[in-house]
């Protein structure tokens, strides 16, 4: 009996790899019309996170000389390598030793209130000379705008007072300010957005800094990606605008095999694709207390902040912080090169 049971759950196993591999497979083909869906956003999601446990196991089945069921698991595997292996890929990249170095970061504060000495720690830790800050609320803008001074002379802060706290937003820069504005607020779906250009050693630089709508329908609407799809087509229309040197920073609340990334990279390269090494997941982060909303054994799973920027950078390095000060996202960071 017990020799009937493990076959039969082998079989269920093997077969449920093999149903995973191949329905993954057909969801990359099929990836232009899927991720245009509703359903299709969700359906390369769930199929997106399992494709990491595929190439560990198809490994331990090599080592055991597992070949027939290393066969059935080819398909999972072909697929993690299509999405996860350019990320590992050695980067060499080399710019001007004229060119201006330009370090810039993005940060959801996950809209503390009370513990905000934890969130000043990873911003002067980070050492950027721009960073966009999301879901900043009125609290974490006073500690910001009393403590931050002399390391960021220019601080463009439009918190969040109360409810409203998910939807504050700011920029810090170490370079001075030659105009900015701030969208308002516009109910249901508010959108989050920013924008300056900083004088940066004579240059001009048009810094964005966005945080798009997640697929949860948090507001209380029903689910709908019309919103999202639409705020990212504005930020691309206003940026548009500008001919100069622009970086597009944020919680887009995107990862990459949706159709907004793709409509993103049509015009702006991303800094972590581009030089950074990793899976770069920045979230859900759940180390500190205030910010669990997820088992403590899960790791973050989702890249969705990013750093993008145009054909007048070039990428240096990027990386993820490792430490979120309290926030459920982890800071991304990246080096730009600015040539003369």
């Amino acid at each position: 009996m017990g020799a009937r049971i493990r076959r039969g759950l082998t079989v269920i196993g093997l077969g449920s790899v093999t149903t995973y591999g191949l329905a993954m497979l057909a969801a990359l083909v099929l990836a232009g019309v899927l991720r245009e869906s509703e359903f299709g956003v969700y359906a390369m999601t769930c199929l997106y996170l399992p494709s990491l446990l595929a190439l560990p196991l198809a490994i331990m089945l090599l080592l055991a000389r597992r070949r027939r069921l290393l066969l059935v698991l080819l398909p999972a595997v072909i697929t993690t390598l299509i999405i996860h292996a350019p990320y590992f890929l050695p980067q060499t990249v080399t710019a001007s030793p004229t060119a201006l170095r330009l370090r810039v970061a993005t940060y959801n504060l996950h809209a503390e209130t009370r513990e905000i000495a934890p969130l000043l720690r990873v911003i002067r830790a980070l050492d950027a000379d721009v960073i966009a800050l999301q879901e900043m609320s009125e609290a974490a803008a006073e500690s910001i705008e009393r403590e931050l001074e002399a390391e960021y002379p220019t601080r463009l802060l439009y918190p969040g007072v109360g409810e409203e706290r998910y939807w504050g937003r700011g920029l810090l820069s170490r370079y001075p300010v030659l105009s900015e504005e701030s969208l308002p607020l516009i109910f249901p779906l508010p959108t989050r957005l920013q924008w300056a250009t900083l004088d940066i050693a004579g240059q001009p630089v048009v810094i964005y800094n966005f945080h798009a709508p997640p697929n949860v329908p948090i507001f209380g609407q029903p689910v709908d990606l019309e919103p999202r799809r639409d705020q990212i087509a504005d930020l691309l229309v206003r940026a548009g605008q500008h001919e100069g040197p622009v970086l597009l920073l944020g919680d887009f609340n995107t990862h990459d095999l949706d159709a907004n990334y793709a409509a993103i990279s049509q015009t702006y390269r991303d800094a972590y694709r581009e030089v950074g090494w990793g899976l770069g997941y920045t979230n859900p982060e759940n180390s500190y207390p205030q910010a669990r909303e997820s088992p403590l054994w899960l790791p973050p799973y989702q890249r969705i902040d990013y750093i993008f920027f145009n054909r007048w950078f070039i990428a240096l390095e990027a990386q993820v912080w490792p430490d979120s000060g309290g926030s459920d996202h982890l800071p991304l960071w990246a080096t730009l090169a600015l040539p003369s």
